[in-house]
């Protein structure tokens, strides 16, 4: 921006102060002089409303950019407290942990999550995590996979996600983005990424939701086995490296600010306050666990969650804006761990 402000400047300068200074002291008729200043004036004013518009096109193409990045936490699979892990509506997985040592496609040694089933058990899990996502925007999966048993008869392994939050013992609605599985003879035995040929689906694919909006899907690794009559003989998997890349949502905003340890657990008075229509938010956390910040209307009733996901030590902002929101008291509240703190905050339009 500061780059077009420049030329702009230098365009008004050279003209002002070069052409129309050269004609005006020239010895040439006052009308014929009179007619160049016009002239040029006319051409001058053209050339500088082009470079407003074109300035105003990049400003605004600019200003709905989206930074791109990582939205996954404990993507390496070592951590248990960055995910969830229910048992759907077939609970019979024998064994499922993280931090496994064991050899994958995109990690080489290192943690991985394992699931273990054994002779004809079925089984349906979900390891997930609530993300936050930019509705209408694409965002890119990857992961890597590897089928340890590899005499498995039918069982799948998918990168999905569901719009509600699932729940232990029912069934999963899943939107799978991309994946392995026996019927498609693409699993057995495999040792790869999901990005590669033999998965199915693609691992791009576009958040839902009404375009623009910021909505929270349960991203994670559904894995699962059923017998179909015939016997399963050993079911071992590994799943490594998971990652969700595209837009950040801005209008909650979370981002780590001092790198300094916190001695003591705090919530900070919001600032601005009283606020329109976005305020921000400080915390500081001395263990790291699942962290959970609210907002709650004069009622009690709460109407947005800002921020629920495993967070490690240090002191962290949240940017909240309310411009969907009435004026008002509101309050927000911050748990994590055996600790939790409520604010008042005033909304003024």
């Amino acid at each position: 921006m500061q780059l077009f402000r420049n030329k702009i400047e230098h365009f008004l300068s050279k003209n002002s102060e070069g052409k129309l200074k050269y004609f005006h002291n020239t010895s040439r008729g006052t009308n014929f002089n009179n007619w160049h200043k016009q002239s040029i004036n006319k051409e001058n004013n053209m050339k500088i409303f082009l470079l407003f518009v074109f300035t105003i096109f990049l400003w605004v193409f600019c200003a709905k950019a989206q930074e791109a990045g990582e939205l996954v936490v404990g993507g390496n699979m070592e951590d248990e407290n960055a995910w969830t892990v229910i048992q759907l509506d077939k609970p019979d997985f024998t064994d499922f942990g993280f931090n496994y040592n064991a050899s994958t496609p995109s990690a080489g040694q290192g943690g991985c999550f394992r699931a273990v089933a054994t002779v004809n058990q079925e089984a349906d899990l979900f390891c997930f995590q609530p993300i936050n996502v930019i509705a209408g925007e694409e965002y890119t999966v990857s992961g890597a996979f590897r089928d340890v048993g590899a005499n498995v008869f039918q069982f799948w392994a998918s990168l999905c996600y569901v719009t509600e939050e699932p729940q232990e013992g029912q069934g999963l609605s899943e939107n799978v983005i991309v994946g392995f599985n026996t019927w498609t003879a693409s699993a057995a035995g495999m040792n790869a990424t999901f990005q590669d040929s033999g998965s199915v689906g693609s691992p791009v694919f576009t958040a839902p939701g009404d375009s623009g909006e910021i909505d929270t899907i349960y991203f994670g690794i559904n894995i699962g086995s059923y017998t179909g009559g015939a016997n399963i003989y050993e079911f071992d998997v590994l799943v490594d490296e998971i990652s969700l890349i595209g837009p950040i949502p801005s209008e909650v905003g979370i981002k780590e600010r001092i790198k300094i340890r916190p001695i003591n657990y705090s919530l900070y008075q919001n600032y601005p306050n009283p606020f329109n229509p976005a305020t921000n938010i400080r915390f500081d956390i001395i263990e790291a666990g699942l962290v959970t910040l609210k907002v709650y209307n004069f009622m009690g009733e709460e109407i947005i969650t800002l921020l629920n996901e495993y967070k490690n030590v240090g002191t962290y902002d949240v940017d909240f804006n309310a411009k969907n929101f009435t004026s008002g008291v509101y309050f927000y509240k911050i748990s994590s761990g055996n600790f939790s703190e409520t604010k008042k905050m005033l909304l003024i339009k």
